[in-house]
């Protein structure tokens, strides 16, 4: 085990002003968070909650880890939302779910 890459690590998740952005909580854990709050827990609410968060300007200033792995939430979620919206009109095809996102 590389130490020094583990207390890097551990320090950049720990920065000072910086949060976790934790966006694959379960369906369980999601609704929780809703219902403390007074929302419904709804795809449609668990769905608006993640475009905020992929779609937050300057999220990475206030959020510690690789940042590659916001674009890429953000590529999932607009591959997904593509899906989603092609099923409502009657256009989903499975392919559409393997096509690069």
């Amino acid at each position: 085990m590389n130490t020094n890459h583990l207390a890097s690590t551990i320090s950049a998740l720990l920065a000072r002003g910086r949060g976790i952005l934790a966006a694959d909580e379960s369906h369980g854990t999601t609704s929780r968070r809703f219902e403390a709050l007074s929302i419904e827990p709804t795809e449609e609410s668990r769905r608006r909650y993640r475009q905020m968060l992929f779609t937050t300007p300057g999220l990475m200033e206030y959020i510690s880890g690789n940042s590659g792995n916001v674009p890429a939430g953000q590529r999932a979620f607009h591959h997904r939302a593509h899906c989603h919206g092609a099923a409502r009109m009657g256009r989903y095809t499975p392919e559409l779910d393997s096509a690069e996102a």
